[in-house]
Formats: structure tokens, sequence, C-alpha cells
């Protein structure tokens, strides 16, 4: 009885060995490719703020190619573990997708959708994606786009209103309360700023027609 238990371990030792081994290899690669997936998505955002389409689409399938090669080796037993390493490449994909649907105003949204992704880094990407919104915002604003600046309002207002009332446990999304009060910090910020600067172009079409009456 004793040998064969012992032979028995010394099978299953060497199996789980080797699982692994294969274990670290993949991880090792996912990493990799995760690095590149959050790289290519910054570039990708970077290039949408600047309206550069192309460059922004090719950085945005660079990333997509490479998030879907890290799907594929995840898959296996040690699915779970290794699907967690990619919460922050899927974070920065999905922030980088809504940011080229924004200014593009194309629906890149399917992609989300194809790739299948973590519902939580789904919603962290949202809460990224706010705060690329503002900075959208502020850009608006000096080039005296007042209407989209409003409508850069509203779109946060909506993020905001969703995830407030859309019955997401604060417990399993980590720091949502802390992004929950940044979004609206950020809401009120747009508003007053919106406002400011709507009074200034007041003032300026008044002093203009008084030069005008001179």
């Amino acid at each position: 009885m004793n040998e064969k238990l012992e032979k028995e371990l010394r099978e299953i030792i060497r199996i789980s060995s080797i699982d692994l081994r294969r274990f670290e290899d993949s991880r090792e690669e996912i990493l990799r490719l995760n690095r590149e997936i959050i790289s290519c998505s910054a570039r990708s955002i970077e290039a949408s703020r600047r309206r550069e389409r192309e460059r922004a689409s090719e950085h945005l399938s660079k990333a997509m190619k490479a998030l879907k090669e890290c799907y594929k080796i995840a898959e296996g037993r040690a699915q779970g573990k290794l699907r967690n390493l990619l919460v922050e490449g899927e974070k920065e994909f999905i922030e980088a997708v809504l940011t080229y649907s924004y200014v593009f105003d194309e629906n890149y949204l399917k992609a989300i959708k194809e790739l299948n992704a973590s519902p939580f880094s789904i919603i962290l990407g949202i809460f990224d994606f706010t705060g690329e919104l503002r900075r959208i915002f502020v850009d608006k604003l000096l080039e005296g786009e007042f209407d989209d600046a409003k409508r850069i309002v509203q779109l946060l207002r909506t993020v905001y209103s969703e995830m407030i009332y859309g019955d997401i446990r604060s417990s399993i999304i980590p720091g949502f309360k802390r992004r929950i009060d940044v979004l609206r910090n950020q809401i009120e910020r747009c508003v007053e700023d919106l406002n400011f600067s709507l009074r200034i172009r007041e003032f300026k079409r008044y002093d203009e027609q008084d030069e005008g009456r001179d």
C-alpha cells in the first residue's frame, strides 16, 4: 500500500511541477503582453485627443490583438488566476476604446462585447474614461466649443447616475466610493468652469457692442 501511495505521489508531484512551469511561462507571457496593451492603449488615447484618427486606430488594433492573445493563453485550468493579471490591461483598453468612440463619433464599443472583458475592468475603464472626458472638456472650453462642452457634462452626469443607481456593490469594485466622489467633483468643476466661460463670453459680447456704438 505504501509503495503504491509513494508511486502515486511521485506522479502527482511530477505532473503538478509540469503544470506549474507551464503556468509560470504563461504568466510571464501575459505580463509582457499586458504591458504592450497598456502602452498601445495610452498611445491611442493620446492620438485620439490630438484627433489623429489613423494613428489612434492603429494603436487600438495592436492593443486588441495583444489582448486576444492573452485570452487565448489564459484558457485552461488556471484561467481565473491568469485572467486576474489582465485587469490593468483591460481597463486601459476600455478607456482607449471609449475615448476613440467619443472623439471620432464611431461605435467601437462592439470590441468590448466581442472580447468578453471582465465586468470589473469595464467599470474601472469607464471611471478612467471620465477623467479623459474632463481633459477633453477643458480643451473644448479653450476652443470655444461650448455646445460640445455641455454634451460632455451631460455624459458625465449619465455615467454618474448609472453608477449610483445601477446596483453596483462598492465592496466588489476596488475604490468604488472614492471613484464616485472623484466623478462627482469632476462634474461640479465642469459645471463651474462652463458657467464661468459662458459669462466671460457674454462680457466680451457686451464690450464688442459698446465699442461698436462708440
